[in-house]
Parts: structure tokens; C-alpha cells; sequence
């Protein structure tokens, strides 16, 4: 268990790269966002440029093993539960807001949008992190951004922060890139005082989760676009729509997110373990792997689309599978709003080929369907097209500019429709 107190689970999945290809609709029709798939041993490819930002953190190297002050992650059962609802109450040490997979004694382990807060009284801190591929995270300190840090290959120690003022601190460590790079094992946590870390809850009043393709994953969007293709070091879920429309309605939330999938088709016009089958996974390239949805949102923001028409219209088959996940959704959470969005990365550009007026009808449709089933709490909303005038992040995606806009309406829709 947990050793110095309790851990509140608040979870996420795993992919691996394989390969990453970025198909743009000429003209500025589809958009088509980047995919892969492979099994759990493919490791993550390396890192474009330099090695990333300045300022990155690297690993001290060593185990955990006899670390002073250690808050170490051998089992799962410390007596809490996930937390539930908006505004949780349950104290913890360790708060992870994520799907975990906790079969492993050793730790918790995620792929999907992650993110680990505590508070710990010294002059630094440490975590402790395994990847099976290669992964970036963001470090916040008493609310101020520190070197983000990238993480590869078995158990690390790796030093968020030193030199400190003697006295209690916030730390916040957010993954920022996507699922199919690796799954992540926690592994502990260490002060160099060896102090127990300091229970707290979580400030949240609301709980949001979004599921959709490369625009919630945040792909490229600290690149200087749109020529720059995709490097790990340009993807940011943390500069994403879903972060920051959370953070504008004091909410948690989940991103489940894969770069190029679709509801029945993805970018490279596969058909097989699209969004529908993977969103039942806490890590994403592991059926056995089932999530609980112990994670309950008071909404549920869907992005998806855009892939299916990568090549042409899907036809009624997209609607009816999109109508059958909204269901898959609202089993899962029987009291969320459910709300069905254009993305921005579609136009009609082409003629013979208007495939976002199409996608706007088959989701219109979509709705209208569970409407007429009796589920009144479900809504549409239609993100503007980008055009390029905040400037692209890498491959045509929107930048931090362009996502920060998509938030702004989002949010304003959010508040609205929850009355927030």
C-alpha cells in the first residue's frame, strides 16, 4: 500500500508509437489526425531536435529502494476509492487524476491523460517513475511551472525540485503526451527530509471528461506551424482545449484521447479498435485491462469525427455507430450531460465533397436520436473552423492561441448548458 497515507485514484490507458503520419485535406477540407497502434513492447520513438525544452530534467538514475522519505506505490488497497462526483471531499496524500490499472503490487500504472498532486513539507522532491516507452511531463510547484521532464526505459528517480524554502509545498505532475506513447508505472514519491507527505483534497468543484483524437491530446501545439511534423516535445495536453476549459470552471477532468482515431474509421482507413473499443480500456493497448468508470464527470465532451472522413463520406454507418456510443457513454454515466461537438479541424472546402456539413448532420441526427429515446441531457455544440489566423501548431493543428479560443467558447457553452 501506499506508505505514508492515503491515495485517491481518479484514472487512465496506454498506447504505443508505432508510426505517426499526418494526412491534410488540400484545401482546408479534412484535416486528418495522426494514429498508431502496436503491442505493449514497442517503445516510443525518440525525441525530434535537441532533446527538448530547455530546462528539462534528467534522471538521477537508481531505484527507489531505500530512498528517505520515500512514499512508495507497492499495492493499491490504502482504503480509499476514486473519487466521485464534483467537488470530492476525501483526504489523501496522493491524489492521481487518471484511469490507473493497479494490478501491478508494485504501482499504478496509466497511459491516458494523467495527473499526480500532493504536498510535501522540505526543500525538494523526487518521483519515482517507470516507462515502457517515452513520455513528457509537466511540473507545477506551489502553483508556478518548473522544467517539464521527459521519462524512458525502467524505475527512475527523477529530482522535480531543490533548494526549496524549509515548509510545505504543492506539486502537481501532469503527463503531456498521449497514450499510444507508453504506459507510465508510479512508483513513489521522495522529500530528502524523509518527511510523510501531507494529506489534502482537491479543490475541484466539477468533474469533465473529454474523448476524442488529436486536438484534445494537445498534437503540435507548442510547434511553430504548420510545417513541423509531430515530435514528443511539441505535444502538450496540458496547452489543450480540455485543460484549459477545466481550469476555467474549476474542474478535473480526463482527456481520453488518440491521435488519428475515429468512431468507426480512423486517418489510415482502419477499421479495428477504434475509439468505441478502446474507451472501455484503462490501458489502451491492453483488452485485459478494463476500466471501472469509478471516474464519474458531470460531463462528458465528445470530439470525434473527424478521421471518418479522412477519404470520403462514412455514410450512415458513422451515425449509427456514433448514436451506439453516446449510448455506450450514457450506461456509464447514467446523470452526465453528454454534449456532441464539431471539431474545428474539418471544412467544407471541396465542393462534391462538404464534409463538414456532413459531419454537422450526422451528429445533429445523432442527437436527435437519443433525444427521442428519452434522453433529454444531451446536447451539440459546433467548435469555429480554424483558419489560421492564431497562427497553426505543428501539421496544420492549432496551436496554444488557437486552443485557448476553442476553450473560451467551450467553457461559455459548458456554463450554460450546466448553469455553472
Amino acid at each position: 500500500m501506499y506508505t505514508n497515507g492515503r491515495v485517491n485514484r481518479v484514472y487512465v490507458p496506454r498506447m504505443t508509437f508505432r508510426t505517426l503520419a499526418i494526412l491534410i485535406g488540400l484545401g482546408g477540407y479534412v484535416l486528418a489526425c495522426s494514429s498508431s497502434s502496436g503491442d505493449d513492447g514497442a517503445t516510443g520513438s525518440a525525441v525530434t531536435g535537441d532533446g527538448g525544452p530547455q530546462g528539462t530534467i534528467d534522471a538521477s538514475g537508481g531505484d527507489a529502494g531505500g530512498s528517505p522519505g520515500l512514499v512508495d506505490a507497492s499495492g493499491t488497497d490504502s482504503g480509499t476509492s476514486p473519487i466521485q462526483g464534483g467537488g470530492d471531499e476525501a483526504s489523501a496524500t496522493i491524489h492521481i487524476i487518471g484511469r490507473t490499472d493497479e494490478r501491478d503490487p508494485a504501482g499504478p500504472r496509466f497511459s491516458w491523460g494523467t495527473q499526480i498532486r500532493t504536498r510535501f513539507s522540505g526543500t525538494g522532491v523526487t518521483i519515482t517513475l517507470a516507462d515502457n516507452g517515452a513520455n513528457w511531463f509537466d511540473v507545477a510547484i506551489d502553483g508556478t511551472a518548473a522544467p517539464a521532464f521527459a521519462t524512458s526505459g525502467p524505475a527512475q528517480d527523477y529530482v522535480l525540485a531543490q533548494d526549496l524554502a524549509d515548509g510545505e509545498h504543492d506539486l502537481v505532475v501532469t503527463r503531456r503526451t498521449e497514450a499510444f506513447e507508453g504506459d507510465v508505472q508510479f512508483l513513489g514519491i521522495t522529500t530528502p527530509e524523509g518527511r510523510d507527505l501531507i494529506a489534502t483534497t482537491l479543490p475541484f468543484a466539477h468533474q469533465l471528461e473529454f474523448v476524442g483524437d488529436s486536438v484534445v491530446t494537445g498534437f503540435g501545439v507548442l510547434g511553430v506551424g504548420p510545417d513541423c511534423l509531430f515530435s514528443l516535445d511539441t505535444e502538450s495536453e496540458p496547452d489543450a482545449y480540455p485543460a484549459f476549459t477545466a481550469a476555467a470552471l474549476n474542474a478535473s477532468h480526463i482527456t481520453i484521447g488518440y491521435s488519428g482515431i475515429g468512431i468507426i474509421r480512423d486517418y489510415n482507413n482502419g477499421t479495428t479498435e477504434q475509439m468505441p473499443e478502446r474507451y472501455l480500456r484503462t490501458l489502451v493497448n491492453d483488452p485485459t485491462s478494463v476500466w471501472d468508470f469509478s471516474y464519474v464527470p458531470d460531463a462528458v465532451i465528445l470530439d470525434l469525427g473527424t478521421n471518418d472522413f479522412t477519404f470520403s463520406d462514412p455514410g450512415d454507418a458513422f451515425e449509427t455507430a456514433y448514436v451506439s456510443f453516446m449510448e455506450l457513454v450514457r450506461s456509464k454515466y447514467p446523470a452526465a450531460h453528454i454534449m456532441v461537438t464539431v471539431s474545428p479541424m474539418i471544412g467544407d472546402g471541396d465542393p462534391s465533397f462538404p464534409a463538414r456539413t456532413l459531419l454537422k448532420n450526422y451528429l445533429s441526427d445523432a442527437v436527435a436520436t437519443r433525444q427521442a429515446a428519452g434522453d433529454a441531457n444531451v446536447s451539440m455544440f459546433e467548435f469555429d473552423e480554424q483558419t489560421g489566423a492564431l497562427g497553426y501548431g505543428c501539421a496544420y493543428h492549432p496551436n496554444v492561441a488557437e486552443q485557448q479560443a476553442l476553450s473560451d467558447k467551450l467553457a461559455a457553452a459548458l456554463r450554460t448548458q450546466l448553469g455553472w
